[in-house]
């Protein structure tokens, strides 16, 4: 396989179940594949908390609900999973909330 595309999925895992994933995924993939995730994510936890909160003092209620109820990481918490797993990893920002993640299979041996 030579590349896994993931759209709006990985949040509902948690970040064990995401570890897994990489680890699973580094088997799945030839030499030189690669994973492109687009998603939720933040840049840290302080990051995270403060969209929920301004979610709640806007009264984006479901918004706020679903950032605290759904299994959102962090970047440098993808970074260490997908490191961990044996790619190399980068992130490109789409909008406030959503992160297009690129890890690409680094060579074995």
């Amino acid at each position: 396989m030579d590349t896994i595309v993931s759209t709006y999925a990985f949040h509902h895992l948690t970040d064990d179940e995401k570890a897994r994933a990489f680890k699973k995924y580094y088997h799945l993939l030839n030499k030189e594949g690669a994973i492109v995730i687009a998603d939720t994510a933040f840049i840290d936890e302080k990051t995270k908390e403060h969209s929920i909160k301004l979610a709640l003092e806007q009264k984006y209620d479901r918004l706020a609900k679903d950032l605290m109820t759904e299994y959102y990481t962090t970047l440098p918490a993808l970074r260490k999973m997908a490191t961990q797993a044996g790619f190399s990893v980068s992130f490109h920002q789409l909008n406030p909330f959503v992160w297009l993640i690129h890890a690409l299979k680094e060579k074995e041996g």
